[in-house]
């Protein structure tokens, strides 16, 4: 009966340890295009989008210091183009269904584009003041069976895991002149093109080769994910972060995040019944002990 009771101890006490795995090196190239997205304090969420101006290697490059300020003002020029993507549809998605404190400027607001010396990189933010703009704006309508598809439920009556799978958002397909372009490869051609016109044009693009790297910001300690790089950053916020090279950029790269969510129902009821259930049992043998020794009396 002991050991029993001892193996039912060490069934739920090992079920609460997570395994840990080994991080690998990771490098960081100097040319980078990145996403962000990360949960603010008051609920909302802010997205940012930086390109790397590798400032070294355009001033190896480039023929003159003006051509070095050319390109990085033909730079912040591109980047604004794709800020004002943003801005033209999330008014579209107003006027479609115009609700008061999701207005743009209120309840999503878009910063200018700069360059960031400190960083080396030119880039915006897109923040979402609540939960109920970053939803107004980004939900999307799908079908039930394509939820199903990227989303699963593993799991027992002690606890359940949520697995959510989705594109890598570089590898995401957007229609454009050319055809379906991937939106890594729509990215890379603005940051080519603010070359254009320049000596180095034609040098740059054949040196040029970035690394895609998104990055979601969470506060809870409980999400996993198979992101390639996973820390805790001074801004109290878990990150995890995917990095794809550009060589190995594909329609077909994903993401995958995942929770275990603890039924603390039934784990009560099972820290209860063990304790009541071996109490039960020891009774059930002194009761049975003690008639054997007045059956062996009589």
């Amino acid at each position: 009966m002991k050991k029993l009771v001892l193996a039912i101890i060490l069934i739920f006490s090992l079920s609460f340890f997570v395994g840990c795995q080994k991080q690998e090196k990771i490098n960081i190239s100097d040319n980078f295009i990145m996403v962000s997205l990360e949960q603010a304090s008051n609920g909302g969420m802010v997205q940012s989008i930086r390109f790397s101006l590798n400032e070294t290697m355009i001033k190896d490059i480039s023929a003159s210091l003006q051509e070095e300020v050319n390109f990085r003002r033909n730079l912040i020029k591109q980047v604004e183009n794709i800020r004002n993507e943003f801005l033209f549809g999330y008014a579209l998605k107003y006027v479609s269904n115009p609700i008061d404190e999701y207005k743009i400027n209120q309840g999503v607001i878009l910063t200018d584009v700069s360059y960031q010396s400190s960083g080396d990189f030119v880039g915006f933010e897109v923040v979402f003041t609540s939960s109920g703009a970053w939803n107004y704006y980004n939900f999307s309508e799908k079908t039930d069976d394509e939820i199903s598809q990227s989303k699963k439920y593993n799991g027992n009556i002690f606890m359940k895991k949520i697995v959510n799978k989705g594109i890598f958002p570089f590898s995401a397909q957007v229609k454009t002149e050319k055809g379906q372009q991937m939106v890594g490869e729509i990215y890379k051609e603005r940051y080519l093109s603010a070359a254009k016109g320049l000596s180095f044009e034609k040098k740059l693009g054949e040196i040029y080769d970035c690394q895609f790297i998104y990055n979601y910001g969470t506060m809870s300690q409980k999400l996993k994910s198979d992101a390639k790089l996973q820390y805790y950053g001074n801004d109290k916020k878990y990150h995890h972060v995917w990095i794809v090279d550009d060589d190995e950029l594909k329609t077909d790269n994903t993401m995958t995040l995942s929770i275990t969510q603890i039924n603390k129902g039934w784990w009560i009821f099972f820290a209860l019944l063990i304790p009541v259930f071996t109490s039960a049992v020891t009774i059930i043998i002194i009761k049975f002990k003690n008639r054997n020794v007045k059956s062996k009396k009589k």
